[in-house]
């Protein structure tokens, strides 16, 4: 105390009163004095539990990832470690597993490194908020722009048709304007059912001249349904038909190796069938034992040998390693993609050949577009379009881009078409 006597005067001057003097001798003091009184102002609430972001805010692009946030725990502002921390995520954000919820612990600086917040596909706002036992919550934003989007149909020989319609941007189609997001049934933008778990679609076999004539053939419960896109016609149920069998087209469905046609069996032991329309009908080809057989909705039923190996393209048409047979000829070897359909009755083939694509007509009237330019590396979509990663083509010409799913189809003269999606898939 040697220090501070050294400064109050051993004889008070006339005037000058006790206080005054105390007064000056508290200016005096050192330093070292005044910090080691701070931490008694700091710990006046030892008990205040308080959360902190790094940052108010965290930004990113859609399909990417935030990265680097941190959060921080104090106890009457000392940074606390062992403290849980519940973090959750709204707005489309998500943790790397999927999940919008988790608990984690502070390390010994009372500091949490946040697992990395994946962005949605489609951007936009969102925000994290964290709370632990006695703290006020905390939140932060989440922020990325919103990305564009929109749903695209083209027909016939690149003709825009507009949009489909606006279903949910995770929707799958199924066919023209029906789409699936999980078990929810959309026409263009319209909920049409729910609880649908099986569905197939496809485009009018009632007539050659009603290329959009979207139908749909789903499970709902224990009952399967035929519904018109349009609502021209009433809706019909497929009473006897097992809920376990998977839709091939309209009207037909396999059960393990059983075949439906309308709720009755029509034939047994059968194995890699696929179905579709023409000619005014629905239709199934099918392997049953060594031979390939063709049945359609009118009760026509036809067969023909092929190699029991093979895989089935489209009607009439199989292909067997990379020979491509239409019904027991070879029709082209050398194939490594290929695809068929039908345009009203007309049958066509598109394959890739070497480093060319091919597209084939069984009418000489209907000629096919020339595909020769496609590229090498696209997947063919429907006569005439084709995907190359997320570019679309008409065969040689790019049509669109930033395509991210894409289905195609036929019916009508000449109704081959294309539906897909513009905008990014994570």
């Amino acid at each position: 105390m040697s220090a501070v006597h050294r400064h109050i005067p051993a004889h008070r001057p006339p005037g000058v009163d006790r206080r005054a003097l105390l007064r000056s001798a508290a200016w005096t003091v050192p330093a070292v004095a005044v910090a080691t009184a701070a931490p008694v102002a700091a710990a006046s609430n030892p008990a205040e539990v308080r959360l902190a972001f790094d940052k108010p805010s965290y930004a990113g692009v859609s399909c990417g990832t935030i990265s680097g946030a941190s959060l921080v725990l104090t106890v009457g502002g000392v940074p606390a470690s062992g403290r849980e921390v519940t973090l959750t995520l709204a707005g489309g954000y998500q943790f790397p597993d999927g999940t919008t919820t988790r608990t984690v612990i502070t390390d010994v600086n009372g500091r949490i490194a946040l697992p990395g917040i994946a962005i949605p596909t489609l951007g936009g706002s969102g925000t994290i908020t964290a709370l632990s036992s006695g703290a006020s919550t905390v939140s932060a934003g989440l922020n990325s722009p919103a990305v564009t989007t929109r749903w695209g149909l083209r027909e016939g020989r690149n003709f825009p048709s507009g949009s489909p319609g606006t279903p949910p941007w995770t929707a799958h189609p199924v066919t023209v304007r029906f789409f699936i997001d999980g078990t929810n049934l959309y026409h263009g933008g319209e909920l049409f059912d729910t609880n649908v778990t099986k569905v197939v679609g496809g485009t009018s076999p009632f007539g050659v001249m009603l290329p959009f004539n979207e139908w749909a053939q789903y499970l709902k419960g224990d009952t399967w349904y035929i519904v018109d896109g349009t609502k021209s016609f009433d809706d019909t149920t497929l009473a006897g038909t097992p809920t376990t069998a998977t839709p091939l087209t309209l009207g037909f469905l396999l059960d393990g190796t059983t075949l439906y046609f309308n709720g009755s069996s029509v034939d047994t032991n059968v194995t890699k069938a696929i179905g579709g329309t023409a000619f005014g009908a629905s239709w199934v080809q099918y392997l049953k034992g060594s031979t390939w057989i063709i049945r359609d909705s009118w009760g026509s039923v036809e067969s023909f040998r092929a190699p029991a190996t093979a895989t089935a393209v489209t009607r009439n048409y199989v292909i067997d390693g990379t020979t491509l047979y239409n019904r027991g000829s070879v029709s082209a070897t050398g194939v490594t993609k290929a695809i068929g359909g039908f345009y009203g009755s007309v049958q066509w083939m598109q394959y890739l050949q070497g480093g060319t694509w091919f597209a084939t007509s069984s009418d000489s009237e209907w000629a096919p577009p020339d595909v020769h330019g496609a590229p090498v590396t696209a997947t063919p979509v429907s006569l005439g379009y084709f995907l190359d990663g997320t570019t679309l083509y008409w065969c040689e010409t790019p049509v669109d881009y930033g395509v991210t799913r894409a289905i195609g189809g036929d019916s009508g003269m000449p109704g081959w078409w294309v539906e897909y999606r513009i905008g990014p898939l994570c």
